[in-house]
């Protein structure tokens, strides 16, 4: 419950600085989430006629902005009752601007969607989170994904749909920026490597579905859904692996019966690595973690040792899961 204290001063600057419009406000009038968040969206023009890639990436994008605002404005609530007793004001406050401003984007982007005729996607959400650390373990997943899901957003728009693309450059930018403040929470390095991991719409979408409730969404994405894939971390004689275990009665897994396993690693900006999974058992086996590998990676089940991640995505077993790797 003491994770946040030690950066208590540090982000009291950043909240005084950030709140100063709302503390200017005459003590009458109700603070709003635009004014915690600094200001509002932008005066764009909401009628766009964007090309059909334009418009899909611009629904994956709301997609995944409703995912992380779903969770902040879930989990702040929460934070509140973990803090009682705890000198974490400042800190929480920061947390607050954050899922603001993650408000902000959400509101541009679903006015734009609007403003071509389509309606958001909403769905369910569950998150597993019930302490300030589980809180923050779970951001920084979330946010990573983001980050890595809108590089790739970005470069699938159509280059003449200018405003779009400033637009999810700037949304980029600031997303980069609460996963580092998240991290920093963490009291991990605020970006343990020099480049973010792109992400390819296919896995950017499957990564969301771990935390969707199967078919409570209004309408669906054209993507495919991929087997679901869990991870988890094994210390074995001082070596860190990580367990992995999949369902392997699915049909991908039937069809590539007698071929060798792999895990396919995504890692900022290189080739994806491939490494043997030893299987263990009925769906589960294990994995030295390649020592080359920091920050945010994404790994999932393949047979072929491809070159490129968007080939990786297509021609993967099972959905990629996050690993962040500090």
């Amino acid at each position: 419950m003491r994770l946040l204290a030690k950066l208590v001063p540090i982000f009291s600057v950043f909240y005084i600085a950030n709140s100063s419009a709302a503390a200017n406000k005459s003590p009458r009038a109700n603070i709003t989430r635009q004014d915690i968040a600094g200001g509002g969206p932008p005066n764009l023009k909401s009628q766009l006629i964007l090309s059909k890639d334009s418009g899909k990436q611009l629904r994956l994008v709301s997609f995944l902005q409703h995912l992380e605002v779903s969770f902040f404005e879930e989990n702040i609530r929460k934070l509140e009752r973990w803090n009682e007793g705890e000198n974490l004001n400042a800190s929480v406050e920061v947390l607050k601007t954050i899922s603001a401003q993650a408000s902000v984007h959400l509101s541009t982007l679903d006015d734009l969607l609007a403003g071509t005729g389509s309606e958001p996607i909403n769905c369910d959400y569950s998150f597993s989170v019930d302490s300030i650390t589980e809180f923050l373990e779970v951001a920084d997943t979330i946010t990573s994904i983001g980050v890595g899901a809108t590089i790739g957003i970005n470069e699938r728009l159509d280059r003449s749909d200018s405003l779009l693309l400033r637009l999810v450059a700037s949304i980029t930018a600031v997303k980069a920026r609460h996963n580092a403040i998240i991290r920093l929470f963490r009291q991990l390095t605020a970006n343990p490597a020099p480049f973010d991991t792109y992400i390819t719409d296919i896995s950017a979408f499957n990564l969301a579905l771990n935390y969707i409730r199967p078919g409570s969404c209004s309408s669906e994405l054209l993507l495919p859904i991929l087997p679901r894939l869990n991870v988890s971390c094994i210390t074995d004689s001082g070596t860190t692996r990580k367990q992995f275990s999949w369902n392997p009665e699915q049909e991908a897994f039937i069809v590539e019966a007698g071929k060798e396993l792999l895990i396919g690693w995504v890692n900022q900006l290189d080739t994806p690595i491939y490494t043997p999974l030893n299987v263990s058992g009925n769906g589960v086996g294990t994995v030295d973690i390649p020592g080359c590998l920091i920050g945010a990676t994404f790994a999932s089940i393949t047979t072929q040792r491809l070159i490129d991640s968007e080939d990786l995505a297509l021609s993967s077993l099972t959905a990629p899961v996050a690993v962040l790797l500090v």
